[in-house]
């Protein structure tokens, strides 16, 4: 039974968090050995010279983070409300980092339609790498996916869970195309649901969604127990991960003269939601499509200026 209680509070965390947290805690211990502090508990003097430690290179929420990673270490060791951030010497230490250190995120720009046609004119149909690679493209587009959704960061044939993890199992063909059940994702870690995201053809467009999948299933036969966006590779199965997806898309920026460094694999998730936007869908359909529970779905969308330009246009044209 107190195998079972170990084990158990080990899956509290999803293994991306608990990755971060370790590395995060390392950074601590190793700064209390460089300083010869003791780092449980931690007292008020070192966790202020950590966080000013931490402002030579991170950015104030970066800080908060790792503040967070120390709690995290106090928790296990039984200190419950250490380090106390609240206190007034740390509280003001933190708003002055806040004020002087604080710096605007810098958001990658979105994958627009128009992008995607220049991706596939550059992109091979006849290799398999290739139309995996536009499969998982359009997916993430027009499902308004996160890369950690589709794609795994690394893959372990023991471990893989085609039930749980996105597999051909995953795919209900219709009328219309067809539906990708996702069971697990970033915002869906205790199996307590399901989101059934729809797909459909568009006719005579090279960007079709339905297609792009279609053709990936039939070019690289992906089984039942391998992860969706496997492919043919030297006659032996590959898998896209999230590295090589990352890889694969810095690539094609550069065939098509765009910079890798206003790009990610969120820029599809972004992308998708500001066509929609543009393409006055209603919110509803958005935080839908985009399985958001919020309005925070509204950072995602990059309004172009001469949009706005439009907009006020018909928001003055009535001014007297």
């Amino acid at each position: 039974m107190d195998a079972q209680i170990t084990y158990f509070r080990c899956k509290a965390y999803a293994s991306k968090t608990k990755s971060v947290y370790s590395s995060q805690i390392n950074r601590f211990l190793r700064f209390c050995s460089l300083i010869r502090a003791c780092p449980v508990p931690v007292d008020k003097v070192t966790i202020s010279r950590y966080i000013v430690y931490l402002t030579k290179s991170c950015k104030y929420r970066t800080i908060l983070c790792y503040l967070s990673a120390v709690k995290f270490l106090h928790k296990e060791f039984g200190f419950y409300n250490s380090p106390d951030t609240s206190e007034w010497e740390v509280c003001t230490l933190l708003m002055g980092v806040k004020r002087l250190c604080n710096m605007p995120a810098r958001q990658k720009l979105p994958i627009t339609p128009e992008i995607l046609l220049m991706f596939y004119k550059n992109l091979s149909m006849k290799n398999p790498k290739d139309v995996c690679f536009w499969a998982a493209c359009t997916t993430a587009f027009f499902g308004f996916f996160r890369k950690s959704t589709i794609l795994l960061p690394k893959y372990n044939a023991q471990s893989f869970d085609p039930h749980i993890e996105l597999s051909i199992l995953s795919i209900t063909e219709s009328e219309w195309g067809f539906n990708l059940t996702i069971k697990k994702s970033k915002t869906i870690q205790s199996r307590d649901r399901e989101v059934i995201i729809p797909f459909i053809k568009i006719y005579n467009s090279p960007l079709c969604p339905v297609q792009a999948l279609m053709s990936h299933l039939l070019c690289n036969k992906p089984k039942s127990t391998e992860p969706l966006f496997s492919f043919q590779y030297n006659d032996e199965k590959d898998v896209l991960t999230q590295y090589m997806f990352d890889m694969q898309l810095k690539k094609i920026l550069s065939f098509c003269n765009l910079s890798s460094k206003d790009y990610s694999g969120h820029s599809f998730r972004r992308g998708g939601a500001t066509h929609a936007f543009l393409s006055g869908l209603p919110t509803e359909f958005i935080k839908a499509q985009g399985d958001w529970k919020s309005d925070a779905y509204t950072k995602y969308i990059s309004i172009p200026i001469s949009t706005r330009v439009n907009f006020l246009k018909t928001f003055t044209s009535n001014i007297p």
